[in-house]
């Protein structure tokens, strides 16, 4: 049977603990949510074994082999694999496989679940995250604002479409000094009160700090967004007591020393296997898995090669979450163009689509009215493909 169109293309394998399993939930703008799953290292009794539980599924099975070297393979309904990962997890041999599969698709819902009962729905087009930086370091000078401005362009980018905007109060930029709690709560606090009280969309507070985050929450803030990846077990513990949707980043080091040499032999296996701690770490902690998204780090302790990489394979995160990206005006993008931050909107917009076409959920993005109209298009061309 032919593949199913519009599945995220991973540039390379992705080797997972538990034979070796890569999930990918995707889909049709107009068409239902499908599955495609693969593992292997078993016995091929266990492997034909698995492939006549697929075949048994009642219609939910579209695709399906079982290879001579016990790989297993498949394409499902989304209501099928719910089913297969069920059964899974009472079957000897395949326990493992079964729960990470079901926790797979358990984060692949479609929306985010704000507390307050709003979902926002990231298919067909990713939700567009605009970014408002109460700083006055950031990488990208005309994304900085304070005071009365930082209100004016959060209503704004409410105008050109954001579905959310993302606050922070301390630059995260390649060698940037942190600053102190109190410095950031007196940015970034006041900012929230004026925009939830001037009805702009859901606030995002991007921060590392627990007493921060916990702030912006009380003043209206409704999801969390941690280029720490929920390494402080404080910013853990507000995520769950709170329930709302929490990004988890991947970035090695500090921004102060995150490009000091960075090396990856593998950036997408060991970016995929170091969020996937801290994924499992999170939900230890009593974080719902259904409420956490995954961001590969794009620019945070990576060489523009590895950056590459990870938009060509956004899709393949996907098996931990929603995949939000960020690489509006970034460096990588700099290098690979040789130009400034200032003129890096095509660049930017280039790669935003195509890791929209590799499977990416949200995009975190300066230029709102931008990145809505690309990010539409490219939902309509999929949707017509």
């Amino acid at each position: 049977m032919a593949d199913t169109p519009h599945a995220p293309h991973p540039t390379r394998p992705i080797h997972d603990p538990h034979l070796g399993l890569r999930v990918a939930a995707f889909s049709d703008a107009a068409g239902p949510t499908l599955v495609r799953l693969s593992f292997g290292g078993m016995a091929r009794g266990l492997a034909r074994a698995c492939a006549a539980d697929i075949a048994a599924l009642d219609g939910g099975a579209l695709q399906w082999r079982a290879s001579e070297e016990g790989r297993v393979a498949a394409t499902l309904s989304f209501e099928a694999a719910q089913q297969l990962a069920a059964e899974w997890q009472g079957a000897p041999g395949l326990a493992a496989v079964g729960g990470e599969i079901a926790r797979a698709l358990a984060a692949r819902s479609g929306a985010l679940q704000l507390a307050d009962g709003r979902r926002l729905a990231y298919r067909p087009r990713p939700l567009i995250i605009g970014i408002l930086n109460l700083t006055p370091d950031s990488f990208y000078a005309a994304s900085r604002a304070s005071g009365k401005d930082a209100v004016a362009r959060g209503l704004q980018m409410a105008e050109e479409g954001a579905d959310l905007i993302d606050v922070g109060g301390e630059s995260t930029r390649p060698g940037a000094d942190p600053v102190s709690e109190q410095e950031e709560r007196q940015r970034v606090v006041p900012a929230i009160r004026e925009l939830v009280r001037a009805g702009a969309p859901p606030i995002s507070i991007d921060s590392r700090k627990p007493g921060v985050a916990r702030a912006a929450l009380d003043e209206g803030a409704v999801m969390l967004n941690d280029v720490g990846g929920l390494s402080e077990p404080e910013m853990a513990s507000l995520a769950a007591e709170r329930g709302v949707p929490t990004v988890v980043m991947h970035m090695r080091g500090t921004p102060a020393t995150m490009q000091q040499r960075p090396h990856y032999d593998d950036v997408i296996g060991e970016v995929l296997g170091e969020l996937k701690a801290r994924i499992n770490a999170a939900v230890a902690a009593g974080v719902a898995v259904e409420q956490l998204l995954v961001d590969p780090g794009i620019g945070f302790g990576k060489r523009a090669a590895d950056n590459l990489a990870l938009l060509s394979s956004a899709g393949v995160f996907g098996m931990l979450g929603p995949v939000m990206i960020g690489a509006s005006r970034k460096s990588f993008l700099g290098t690979l163009l040789d130009v400034d931050s200032d003129d890096r909107l095509v660049g930017t917009l280039a790669a935003h689509a195509a890791a929209q076409l590799r499977g990416a959920d949200v995009l975190r993005v300066h230029d709102v009215a931008a990145a809505v109209q690309a990010a539409t298009v490219v939902a309509a061309v999929r949707g017509g493909a």
